[in-house]
This record gives structure tokens, C-alpha cells and sequence, in this order.
């Protein structure tokens, strides 16, 4: 039972992380559009150049 809910909650946290990375993806991607990819892919992944 313990083990149960500690995966819904796991389960929720994920949906969420889900949804925002979704939300994310949509803003960079209209971002992306208005400003030219690479801008945007830097400003996500300031690692990757």
C-alpha cells in the first residue's frame, strides 16, 4: 500500500514534468520561430554549441 502511493505520487510528479516540458517545447518552438532556431536551441542547451 505504502509502495502504491509512492508511485502514484511518482506518477503525478511525472504527468507533471510531462505537461511543462510539453508547454516548454511549444513556447520554443514559437520562440524558435520568431527569432531563428539556433538562438532558442542555445538558449535551452547552453552546453551543446
Amino acid at each position: 500500500m505504502n509502495d502504491n502511493r509512492k508511485t502514484s505520487i511518482w506518477g503525478r510528479w511525472f504527468a507533471w514534468r510531462a505537461t511543462t516540458a510539453w508547454l516548454g517545447a511549444k513556447i520554443l518552438i514559437l520562440h524558435s520561430n520568431a527569432n531563428g532556431y539556433m538562438p532558442a536551441l542555445v538558449h535551452v542547451f547552453p552546453g551543446s554549441r
